[in-house]
């Protein structure tokens, strides 16, 4: 249906029934993924280095996932990304960086406010960040994938309503990931 009236490309973030619909997966023209890890404690995320986090993402489910992704041939947009809380990956998920909740995950506004309680760590950010761009450059690739650095161009977070916590938010600019990809991407 959506082939009868767009004719540009056509994109989905893959799910883990992508390669059991073969029409489906026929009409999609890139596919979406972005790596996770299993069971990652906050002791972990003290202890964390590229080198460990990498390590720990090619043993994961998501990296084998990834693998039957690539088989289809098509090209994949690989997100990096992660949002600079100190538990970040031990408590996964999107804290809402506009205003106040209760949990993370939560998208209705709360007084309890979790994110005026939450300590940032731009170094775990760029430690994420860093070993999912090794961990993509490792794995062999379709022609034509693209690496895609989630909110790089946003700088900050504006609300009439309330406070705003730039601090926690996905974007690099102005912190330790944005030399990394920087850096990273000028070796291209």
């Amino acid at each position: 249906m959506v082939s009868k009236i767009y004719s540009g490309k056509k994109f989905v973030h893959v799910n883990s029934w992508i390669n059991s619909n073969k029409q489906y997966l026929a009409g999609i023209d890139l596919l979406g993924f972005d790596l996770w890890t299993d069971n990652i404690t906050s002791s972990d995320e003290a202890s964390l280095t590229v080198a460990s986090l990498k390590s720990k993402y090619i043993a994961s489910n998501s990296v084998a996932s990834l693998k039957s992704i690539v088989a289809t041939g098509k090209p994949v947009i690989l997100f990096a990304g992660i949002q600079s809380r100190s538990n970040a990956l031990s408590v996964p998920g999107y804290m809402e960086e506009t205003g106040c909740t209760n949990s993370v995950g939560a998208l209705v506004f709360d007084s309890s406010c979790i994110q005026s309680k939450t300590t940032t760590n731009f170094a775990l950010q760029a430690i994420v960040i860093e070993a999912q761009l090794e961990t993509y450059s490792s794995l062999p690739l379709p022609s034509g994938s693209i690496v895609n650095i989630l909110d790089y161009w946003q700088t900050d977070f504006m609300s009439a309503d309330g406070p705003t916590y730039p601090n926690i938010a996905y974007s690099i600019r102005n912190k330790p990931a944005e030399g990394i990809v920087k850096q990273w991407f000028s070796g291209r």
